[in-house]
């Protein structure tokens, strides 16, 4: 959960890369977001666009679900 020092403004998140990839479908990057005051768990992933005729480079894909409960 974000920490409440950390948090600055509400709809705000943070990311940090993710050194502990299991594989290439793991996100690159994780962290958390607060989204009109419940903190979600945010991952995200480099991508690359899939037609070669495309002006965008590599952008970063995005994903926010409930965070997980450990037990």
């Amino acid at each position: 959960m974000i920490n409440n020092a950390r948090r600055q403004t509400p709809n705000s998140g943070v990311l940090f890369t993710n050194n502990k990839k299991k594989g290439e479908s793991s996100p690159d990057f994780t962290g958390e977001i607060d989204i009109a005051g419940k903190v979600m768990a945010l991952s995200g992933w480099w991508k690359e666009p899939k037609s070669a005729t495309s002006t965008a480079g590599r952008f970063l894909s995005l994903k926010a679900r409930e965070p997980l409960v450990r037990r």
